[in-house]
């Protein structure tokens, strides 16, 4: 944890006041091993917590994912994406959503919570670490580019990317975080579902 929060105090310069609360925020769930758990999830792709980022969420949900209500979000499957042999970017996905959903005022913070480690807890059932998961992450990312017509050079502009990302995972968040962190209500006293 000394790690993850040294990590956090290093990124405040420069930052916009919004930014800035995120990171205070997220300092704040350190507490939870399962909030930081989904954090670890969300890393692969974010700097900080979309649920803390509410003009970014605010797009996210209504632009991106064409969601205006609690219902439409949360009708949002592991079958939604079309990336159905890659279960590390569904659950980014649906983790996304659940936290994004609270950024955007869709779902108040507990529910935002339950739903994001439900889908966190998902990922550890199909990967061994965070290295396998980044591997899950990123084939899943590029067949979902791929099936919304990006060609190969685009393709592989995003793997370079996303790959060239990873060693500061790990060496960051990810160092902080194991991957097998309890992930049952009774960790924090939330309940699931």
């Amino acid at each position: 944890m000394a790690m993850m929060w040294s990590f956090i105090r290093r990124m405040f310069g420069g930052e916009d006041a919004e930014s800035k609360q995120a990171r205070l925020r997220m300092a704040a769930d350190l507490s939870d091993p399962r909030r930081t758990f989904v954090w670890g999830v969300l890393a692969i792709s974010y700097k900080l917590d979309p649920g803390y980022l509410k003009s970014h969420a605010i797009e996210a949900v209504r632009d991106w994912y064409g969601v205006s209500s609690v219902q439409e979000l949360r009708s949002f499957t592991p079958d939604s994406f079309g990336t159905r042999s890659h279960p590390a970017y569904n659950q980014f996905r649906l983790c996304f959503l659940a936290r994004a959903g609270y950024g955007a005022g869709l779902l108040d913070e507990a529910t935002s919570w339950s739903w994001a480690i439900q889908e966190a807890a998902v990922v550890q059932h199909h990967y061994r670490s965070w290295e396998e998961y980044a591997q899950g992450y990123i084939a899943g990312h590029l067949e979902y580019r791929a099936s919304e017509g990006d060609p190969p050079d685009r393709l592989e502009e995003i793997r370079r990317n996303l790959m060239g990302d990873i060693p500061e995972k790990h060496r960051t968040v990810w160092t902080a975080i194991p991957f097998q962190t309890p992930m049952g209500a009774s960790a924090a006293g939330l309940a699931l579902g």
